[in-house]
């Protein structure tokens, strides 16, 4: 009939066989989540991340130190695309206030939290970002939030976090 197929013959049989083996036969592809988080650990991540929430709607960059570690890395939703670090994570949310005049809304829904082990979780949500540019122009936003979160020393913090919007 043809020409054999050769190596593009023995790629796509080795694509077939990998999302074979990530969907369990399914035909869906899936990613292992991790059990749900116990009450008291979920507890203790929404108090981090409500002490964030709180800031950004004061517009305050200072429970930057409380809920990120020192050597976070941050996917932010202005500014530099990757920042690492406190101080560059205090950029970032400088520059999200340098849009955002005023705050009105600031919320997020849909949490999704999965433990990792004993001392690592991570979150999923989607944040509504409500308010006004500094020429009172309104300003809405609704983005979607993965965080990753670590156990140092006795106390939990974000170690990652990734923001983006989704384009329309």
């Amino acid at each position: 009939m043809g020409a054999p197929c050769r190596g593009a013959c023995l790629g796509l049989a080795l694509l077939l066989s990998l999302a074979a083996a990530l969907t369990g036969g399914r035909g869906a592809l899936s990613a292992p989540s991790g059990p749900p988080a116990s009450t008291a650990l979920e507890s203790a991540w929404r108090q981090l991340d409500e002490v964030e929430l709180a800031g950004i709607r004061k517009r305050e960059v200072k429970f930057v130190d409380a809920v990120y570690a020192p050597d976070v890395v941050m996917f932010p939703l202005y500014g530099p695309f990757k920042v690492q670090g406190v101080e560059r994570a205090r950029e970032a949310w400088r520059s999200v206030y340098d849009t955002f005049a005023t705050v009105t809304r600031c919320e997020w829904s849909e949490r999704q939290y999965h433990a990792s082990g004993a001392a690592a979780s991570w979150m999923t949500c989607l944040w509504y970002l409500d308010g006004a540019n500094s020429d009172g122009q309104p300003l809405e936003m609704v983005l979607r939030v993965t965080r990753q979160y670590e156990k140092r020393h006795g106390r939990w913090l974000v170690v990652h976090e990734h923001l983006s919007a989704a384009l329309r």
